[in-house]
């Protein structure tokens, strides 16, 4: 049974879960068998990445990892892993609804679920429950939230994106240490306006540690980025609107970061990018210029 819960298999069944919990009329036994659905929803389970886990192979030797007997006994078979963990954040409210209205008593004996969710931030993959959360658990959500804006801008839902940022008054924290989110933001536009929206500043500067060769030997290092920047130098299409609403939100076109080169630092500028060889940036080139003409008039 402990291997049915811990791998989440029990939670999809709600029929199976309320014949057991008529069972558990002592709290203290409902506690153990909450909290042991609460690991389904922790960081770990998540770096599990259990969409890979459950679909990994239709030919699978086990019943309840085949695809065909997933989907005889009525479980939706996700595509992504956004919506796997939108489709357990839905059950885990389906939960909730059942507790509340057939087991009364045991109400709370569900916050340690719903705690779990929150700190490891899969509860952003589901706008409902996201409300939810942010109304009932205000001390819990504020703890989690790096984690929680994090889950959010990878569920690709803008309006739950939006209600995060309501709840954010620095969103340059997040990004500090995660040059790769800066990226996956640019390849979003509908994100970065979102975010523009709710106060990023477009003009911060984010340092990286980074392995640098000075005076003939290897020390680490800081080099910076700005969302201008890494916008400019990234190739994919959709950085082209990103560039547009940087500029709009008034991302300044000429400041510069450290970069490092032959040991040396010096400061690295957007028309620096532009004037790169190694790159096509005549698109990028074209509204950059057009738009610092513009602001020169």
């Amino acid at each position: 049974m402990e291997k049915l819960f811990s791998k989440g298999f029990l939670i999809r069944n709600p029929d199976v879960l309320k014949k057991i919990l008529d069972e558990f009329s002592n709290k203290k036994d409902a506690a153990i068998l909450f909290q042991e659905i609460a690991s389904f929803y922790s960081e770990e389970e998540y770096d599990k990445q259990h969409f890979s886990y459950f679909v990994k192979s239709p030919s699978s030797q086990n019943s309840f990892e085949s695809l065909e007997t997933r989907s005889n006994l009525g479980f939706p078979i996700p595509k992504t892993n956004q919506e796997f963990w939108k489709n357990q954040i839905q059950i885990l409210l389906e939960l909730d609804r059942m507790i509340r209205r057939d087991f009364t008593h045991l109400k709370n004996s569900l916050d340690p679920v719903w705690k779990e969710a929150i700190s490891s931030g899969v509860v952003s993959y589901n706008q409902t429950a996201l409300e939810k959360v942010f109304q009932e658990f205000p001390k819990e959500t504020k703890v989690s939230i790096g984690n929680i804006f994090k889950k959010v801008i990878d569920s690709n839902n803008l309006d739950s994106i939006q209600f995060v940022g309501r709840h954010i008054s620095d969103f340059s924290i997040y990004f500090a240490s995660d040059r790769d989110m800066i990226l996956r933001v640019l390849g979003s536009p509908k994100i970065l306006e979102k975010l523009l929206q709710a106060g990023l500043d477009p003009n911060r500067i984010y340092g990286y540690k980074k392995s640098v060769f000075v005076n003939d030997r290897w020390i680490d290092g800081i080099e910076e980025d700005t969302f201008l920047i890494l916008c400019l130098e990234d190739s994919k299409e959709t950085s082209i609107s990103s560039l547009q609403l940087l500029l709009k939100y008034g991302a300044k076109t000429d400041l510069a970061v450290k970069r490092y080169s032959r040991g040396k630092d010096y400061l690295y500028s957007p028309h620096a990018v532009l004037e790169n060889p190694d790159y096509d940036f005549s698109l990028k080139r074209k509204i950059f210029t057009e738009w610092t003409k513009k602001k020169v008039k």
